[in-house]
């Protein structure tokens, strides 16, 4: 197969300056923790809700 298009190394993940790093992301750590939360306030609320029915 050839093509037209020249291929290009990846370039090197140590190349990025230092300027671009990024500090961590809080919001998908809040946001699954809110999920499990209201999971465990969910079957908690069901498991009730199913006893008393029994």
């Amino acid at each position: 197969m050839t093509s037209d298009q020249p291929t290009l190394p990846l370039a090197e993940p140590t190349a990025a300056p230092a300027s671009a790093r990024h500090r961590p992301r809080r919001w998908p750590w809040l946001v699954g923790l809110l999920v499990v939360v209201v999971l465990m306030f969910v079957a908690w609320f069901a498991g009730e809700q199913i006893a008393r029915s029994v």
